[in-house]
């Protein structure tokens, strides 16, 4: 009896004993299990490059989840093992925003977080050294069984890509050397009217430098592309690669998404151009048809039709600039508008005598005070206009010199036209003579009137008209006034008219007082050609001395 109340006493007190410490390893299971659970949240991966689990990652790493991380550090571990330069003494560890990662040759393998650590039951820095001496021993074991086939196969596209280098360039100099054979060849018509400007050796000379810089252009290119080919075959020198493509890829990136978004702008460039364009067709179109006379417009003359169309076309060319301008790439950067301010100012000082000179010739244009071919005088200058431009103006004199005059010196001068004077009133040219006191006057106007009659190039309908303009002391002077209206024609006039002044003058016995009897004259016979005189009618006075004795 006494046995049996041990024994329950016994069974009792272990459990009381043990019962408190089963609620508190049940709470404690309870814990672990939650723990647990909280750690099932958490997304792992296994990184198996070669078939088989190396070791697991847990969590994100920035945007990248857990089998994204588990990829790329498989894939890392592949380049690694097809490096016939393999060294794992070249693994590192480093610090990294929070992560420590394994490095090789500056490229990172693999990442290590604090979080991956806390589930693993170990440190940060254990566990990203038990990841490398993983990673180290799996690429040695795996280099170890066909690290012959790895370095045949980068042997291969070594001399793969030699070869390539080798046939890409020679085969550069067997079309430069072509290219240049085909210079020295019998040159066409258009080489032909060059060479009229440079001589074909100065010709070749530059298409060989030409070639030349283009040659060596695309050898550097050539080049720096199988090298970084070459670079690429070996994964410890594909940083190496990476970084010198990059040199040349990133600003290449960057002018294509600039082109790419400006293209936008690019496109209203073209369609303001294009609109611009027609405008202008259509404004010379009409402004031709003007000039020819098909269109005609009221109190709007002929000649005005191309000025008119070129200073709209200076309005044209302004808007489209206005329009233009924002649209062009960095216009409102400091620089281009100071290069623009620039250029303006550079204009503005240099080109007031040129603007000047363009203006003037458009005033001149509209007051239309001559027009190419007309007869004009200006000022000390006279002959045809062959030319009118915006800035001079050109006139061949009767010798047929070349006059060229500013435009501005023409608005500040005189100007006679003797041609449009002719068409619309009748040029009047005139003679003029002097004929003594015993010519009855109207004997002389009848002469005068014959003498233009007989003149070619004079107007038949227009009568000519003589006027007494002087007496003289010993003579009288008239003045013969005829009509033309071709004026290209005034000094065969003018020398026709006093060829017959004279003939008829002479045909009538008539003495022109010109030039005027002087003293040395006696008076004894009339000064004009023998031919007209008439010995039986004519005696020439004799010379009366008178003699008186002084007494």
């Amino acid at each position: 009896m006494v046995y049996k109340i041990k024994r329950f006493l016994t069974v009792l007190f272990l459990f009381a004993f043990i019962t408190p410490a089963a609620l508190c390893a049940d709470t404690e299971g309870t814990h672990d299990d939650a723990e647990a659970l909280k750690d099932k949240s958490i997304e792992s991966a296994s990184v198996s490059p070669f078939g088989r689990t190396l070791f697991y990652v847990h969590g994100n790493i920035g945007s990248a989840d857990a089998e994204k991380r588990a990829e790329n550090i498989s894939q890392n571990i592949r380049k690694l093992k097809n490096d016939i330069l393999f060294r794992p003494s070249l693994l590192r560890i480093s610090a990294e925003d929070g992560t420590l990662d394994i490095f090789y040759m500056g490229n990172v393998i693999a990442g290590t977080t604090e979080k991956e650590a806390k589930i693993e039951g170990t440190t940060k820095e254990d566990l990203a050294r038990s990841r490398l001496n993983i990673i180290a021993s799996a690429v040695e074991k795996e280099r170890s069984g066909n690290i012959r086939a790895i370095v045949a196969k980068q042997a291969a596209l070594f001399l793969l890509i030699f070869a390539l280098a080798y046939f890409a360039i020679k085969y550069l100099n067997v079309l430069y050397r072509y290219v240049i054979r085909l210079t020295s060849r019998e040159k066409n018509d258009a080489g032909k009217a060059i060479s009229s400007i440079v001589s074909v050796s100065k010709q070749v000379k530059f298409f060989t430098v030409v070639l030349n810089v283009l040659r060596v252009s695309i050898l550097v290119f050539v080049l720096y592309v199988f090298f970084l080919l070459l670079l690429s075959v070996f994964p410890a020198t594909k940083w190496a690669a990476d970084t010198l493509l990059s040199y040349i890829a990133i600003p290449l990136k960057n002018a294509l998404i600039a082109i790419w978004n400006y293209l936008p702008n690019l496109f209203a460039i073209a369609v303001i151009l294009f609109l611009a364009r027609i405008v202008d067709k259509f404004l010379k179109l009409i402004a031709e048809r003007v000039e020819k006379g098909s269109i005609k417009i009221n109190n709007f003359h002929e000649e005005w039709a191309l000025p008119t169309y070129h200073l709209i076309r200076i309005v044209l060319v302004i808007f489209v600039f206005i329009f233009v301008f924002p649209l062009l790439p960095n216009s409102n950067s400091a620089v281009f508008k100071g290069i623009s301010v620039f250029i303006g100012v550079l204009l503005s000082l240099g080109s007031t005598s040129i603007i000047n000179n363009i203006v003037s010739g458009f005033v001149i244009t509209y007051m239309r005070p001559f027009s190419v071919g007309d007869r004009i005088k200006m000022g000390e200058h006279f002959g045809d206009v062959i030319e009118k431009s915006s800035l001079v103006t050109r006139i061949k004199t009767i010798k047929n010199e070349i006059i060229t005059i500013p435009n501005s010196n023409i608005m500040t001068a005189s100007t006679i036209n003797y041609t449009h004077s002719a068409k619309d009133y009748g040029l009047i040219l005139t003679g003029d003579i002097t004929i003594g006191y015993d010519i009855p006057w109207r004997k002389v106007h009848a002469l005068l009137a014959e003498a233009a009659k007989n003149t070619p190039y004079v107007m038949k309908d227009r009568e000519p008209t003589v006027f007494q303009t002087a007496l003289d002391d010993t003579s009288v002077r008239y003045q013969l006034q005829v009509y033309t209206d071709d004026a290209t024609k005034m000094l065969q006039i003018e020398s026709g008219l006093k060829q017959n002044m004279l003939d008829v003058f002479f045909r009538e016995g008539i003495e022109i007082m010109s030039p005027v009897v002087n003293a040395h004259r006696n008076g004894t016979e009339k000064a004009i050609p023998k031919e007209y005189l008439k010995p039986e009618d004519y005696n020439a006075k004799p010379v009366v001395v008178e003699v008186k004795e002084n007494k």
